[in-house]
């Protein structure tokens, strides 16, 4: 099978023309890993370059939003993750990871893992304003992947990842609130 290497500027094209479609659906761009190389080289964050070609804000290495539904804010907790092992409980543990550093989000969305997995958890915060502990439920998702494992030389054939079917966690903001617990859910959307 043959192999295609793009050069930078191919790539960074090829990149744009794909995201600058859907940029309007976006809330932001987060770092990855994918360049981690070129900017340890060169000081040169392509993720922050092409996140201004696509005209989105680019949110570092932690995207921390808040988006208001109705009279509900939902807070939400980005990164783009990290992998510590292939096994599904390892792939579950990292994406668990961003809530041990960001407390007390309603949404953690995280990626890297090449992963369909979705939990919810409680979790129990400190509200210092008020002087009491709160119990927040929140949502955890890895937010899917869109590889291509058919061929040989892929990523996730090389990483010895194992297949997954392509897609994207789809998280619902109703607006709603019943005792305390602000309404969401969560499904994983394949093409």
């Amino acid at each position: 099978f043959p192999v295609t290497i793009l050069t930078l500027n191919a790539e960074i094209q090829e990149l744009t023309e794909l995201l600058k479609p859907i940029a309007y659906k976006c809330l932001g761009f987060v770092d990855s890993n994918h360049h981690e190389r070129l900017e340890h080289a060169t000081g040169l964050s392509l993720d922050h370059v092409l996140s201004s070609i696509i005209g989105l804000p680019f949110l570092g290495s932690f995207g921390r939003l808040c988006i208001r539904c109705d009279n509900v804010s939902y807070y939400i907790a980005l990164h783009h993750g990290m992998g510590f092992g292939g096994t599904e409980g390892a792939k579950a543990n990292s994406m668990m990871r961003l809530s041990n550093i960001l407390r007390g989000y309603d949404i953690y969305l995280t990626g890297h893992t090449h992963c369909n997995d979705i939990k919810f958890r409680e979790q129990h915060v400190l509200d210092r304003h008020h002087c009491r502990e709160l119990s927040v439920k929140s949502l955890h998702a890895c937010t899917g992947h869109y590889l291509n494992y058919d061929e040989s030389s892929s990523y996730a054939a090389t990483k010895l990842l194992e297949p997954a079917p392509l897609g994207s966690t789809i998280v619902v903001l109703d607006g709603a609130k019943s005792s305390g617990s602000k309404h969401f859910s969560a499904y994983f959307w394949t093409p």
